[in-house]
């Protein structure tokens, strides 16, 4: 049985995919298509219902946005595919 916030956080993730990232991403030329696809429907079918792990695909979708935005304040910035990558390793 999933709590109440930890439902919500995964309808947040969802939305967040859903409404920014995804149309940000699919107009990228250089992304992987088959690994976007992978990534939506892991969003869609799979998401995980343990907090922990719903909160980590949530600060890995953060620094998406923020590589997307040009905000990376790294000596060695994450890529937009190293952290789809990881979202889809989470079970």
């Amino acid at each position: 049985m999933i709590d109440k916030y930890t439902l919500e956080r995964k309808e947040h993730i969802k939305n967040i995919w859903r409404e920014k990232l995804y149309p940000q991403l699919s107009q990228l030329d250089f992304l992987d298509k088959n690994l976007l696809i992978k990534v939506r429907l892991k969003f869609f079918k799979d998401l995980p219902n343990d907090f922990e792990k719903l909160q980590h695909i949530y600060l890995l979708l953060d620094d998406i946005q923020a590589i997307l935005n040009g905000q990376v304040d790294s000596l060695v910035p994450p890529t937009i595919e190293a952290n789809l990558y990881a979202i889809l390793d989470i079970q």
